[in-house]
């Protein structure tokens, strides 16, 4: 836990769990040297030892107490955080704050929301963990040396408790790609979708749960700990123990406690992991590389991470499908270049509606933004379709085939018209007019029920 009282432009440590300002919380009140009393239960209590344990918290399914934690930093995992499918958006960190964001939903205490055909809602975003064992107790909970600054309904329910003091409190993510994230210009301000990063190509200020959900083998973060109850410092001369600390001399107070702390640098808590290769996503052989990121394999389809090795073809070798080339793009039969960091189309595979692909990177931008619904027709009483004229890169999904392909994303929102009588009626895409409004949900008033979105 950080302890550290910082101002709100003042840089939050996240990278040295070394510091003298953090504290493991693993003793007996009776044990903690800062203890006055050996009772830790009130606002003033200083006990910065004695035993709490929280971790960080997901959405919970409605009807369940059943707290998960995240997987995964609240970085958008495709083109935008709306567009990340409702089993990645579950995964990731919420941010610490009275209201969440899950998928551009705002959600607040008891708050609900149906992802994956299933009812979520927010309690939070810790869990309190065997909390009848906690040395820490009552009004202390919430003190300056408490675990909470604040509680969703203004009580003092620890499992509604947020903003905690938990290391780190803030930190900053590699983000090179400029995904969208939560993120806040200062520690403190409210987080915020953003794509901002710096000049190094790290984000601004995000919550500590995206730091924290990187873990080693043995499941611990950059904030694991463990601390001693009894040690005993000396040294020798002449052959002669010279205590300095000790629990068993009580005229030397042991005020001496060991802290032991992971040995994690900065980059192993980096999120979105950059990559050349498949080697360089860990020997575990659970992700891969691609388009210079470290994608874990479940979450993707099967032919999106297969090794690099496995197609050697160059640029202008035949192919029959992408995994032949070195580029991951096979167009016409031909390997072809693709950059995905060109802003020129030329550079890029820029594949076609219904062609496969490797990721978004890949596809071709669209000829329209299918903003596509079913209008009412007055003079013939039926619904007609149409969509606007517009620009914008297809997505890579999975469509129920063998691979990815690149397919035009689908539009949820949809205008209704100002005037309840009206209706929008083109022949054509060529004959829209370019404004904006006439692409709202305009209903014929003879045909109002029979229109409906076309998907």
């Amino acid at each position: 836990f950080d302890y550290k009282n910082y101002s709100n432009n003042e840089d939050v440590n996240y990278d040295n769990n070394l510091d003298v300002n953090l504290y493991c919380r693993g003793l007996k009140a009776s044990d903690d040297p800062f203890s006055e009393n050996k009772k830790c239960d009130t606002p003033s209590s200083v006990c910065p030892y004695a035993y709490v344990e929280i971790e960080d918290s997901t959405l919970i399914q409605s009807g369940s107490n059943q707290r998960i934690p995240p997987t995964r930093e609240s970085f958008a995992y495709l083109n935008s955080i709306s567009q990340d499918t409702d089993v990645v958006s579950l995964e990731k960190c919420l941010v610490d704050a009275k209201k969440v964001n899950v998928k551009n939903m705002i959600l607040e205490l008891g708050n609900k929301a149906s992802f994956a055909g299933k009812e979520y809602e927010y309690k939070g975003p810790y869990t309190a963990k065997s909390s009848s064992a906690w040395e820490l107790k009552g009004k202390a909970i919430w003190g300056s040396f408490g675990v909470f600054e604040s509680e969703l309904a203004g009580g003092s329910n620890i499992e509604f408790g947020y903003q905690s003091k938990l290391f780190p409190l803030k930190g900053k993510l590699r983000n090179n790609k400029k995904k969208q994230y939560f993120g806040s210009d200062n520690p403190f301000d409210e987080k915020v979708v953003t794509t901002a990063v710096n000049d190094n190509g790290f984000t601004n200020w995000v919550d500590g749960c995206n730091l924290r959900v990187k873990k080693d083998s043995r499941g611990n973060n950059i904030g694991s700990c463990n601390v001693t109850a009894n040690i005993e410092i000396f040294y020798l001369e002449g052959g002669k123990e010279i205590i300095l600390s000790s629990n068993n001399l009580q005229e030397i107070p042991n005020k001496a406690k060991l802290q032991i702390v992971n040995d994690l640098e900065l980059d192993s808590v980096s999120g979105l992991d950059e990559c050349d290769t498949n080697q360089g996503c860990g020997d575990d052989n659970t992700k891969c590389c691609h388009d210079n990121i470290c994608w874990l394999k479940a979450d993707l389809d099967h032919s999106f991470c297969e090794p690099e090795n496995n197609g050697a073809k160059e640029v202008g070798d035949n192919c029959g499908i992408d995994q032949e080339c070195l580029s991951g793009c096979c167009k016409n039969n031909v390997c072809s270049a693709h950059n995905s960091d060109s802003d020129d189309e030329a550079n890029r595979c820029s594949k076609l509606e219904g062609e496969s692909c490797k990721s978004q990177s890949y596809c071709g931008m669209a000829e329209t933004i299918p903003q596509r619904k079913l209008i009412g027709n007055a003079t013939t009483g039926r619904c007609d379709a149409h969509r606007c004229v517009g620009k914008e890169r297809m997505t890579c999904l999975n469509l129920g085939g063998v691979s990815n392909v690149c397919t035009y994303p689908f539009a949820e929102v949809l205008r209704p018209s100002s005037d309840p009588n009206a209706f929008v009626n083109h022949e054509s895409i060529d004959g829209w007019d370019g404004n904006e409004e006439s692409c709202g949900n305009a209903v014929s008033p003879l045909d109002n029920e029979s229109c409906i979105r076309e998907q």
